[in-house]
């Protein structure tokens, strides 16, 4: 699969999830459209930097672990390279970003984007 396939599908259901205010674990996006937990990965850096670039909240912040309903630690590792996993602060602004996704009300940019380039 191209990996802007991958990005925009992955997005469009980050984009659903936000809008209900919900955050999403990884083994859900199997049952929704049969992308496993790699390929998720693969899809969270590109998209939260469009998000960034576009002045947007970072909406991988929404994507948990089930078991420990936590911000998978990668989204600290690739948006705060300055800050410890695993931490008060790590865990912090990972709540912190969740919040802002969840407070956002306008997605079409982004969506937009997606929708132009596949």
């Amino acid at each position: 699969m191209r990996a802007e396939i991958l990005q925009k599908m992955v997005a469009e259901v980050l984009i659903e999830y936000a809008k209900k205010k919900q955050k999403i674990a990884y083994s859900d996006f199997k049952a929704i459209n049969g992308i496993g937990r790699r390929q998720i990965g693969k899809a969270l850096g590109p998209i939260g930097h469009k998000c960034k670039e576009l002045k947007l909240p970072k909406l991988p912040a929404i994507v948990i672990y089930k078991r420990t309903g936590k911000t998978g630690d990668g989204f600290i590792g690739e948006f705060y390279s300055n800050v410890e996993p695993k931490t008060e602060k790590a865990y912090r602004i990972c709540k912190e970003n969740i919040e802002e996704v969840f407070s956002w009300q306008n997605w079409d940019e982004l969506s937009k984007y997606y929708n132009s380039i596949i």
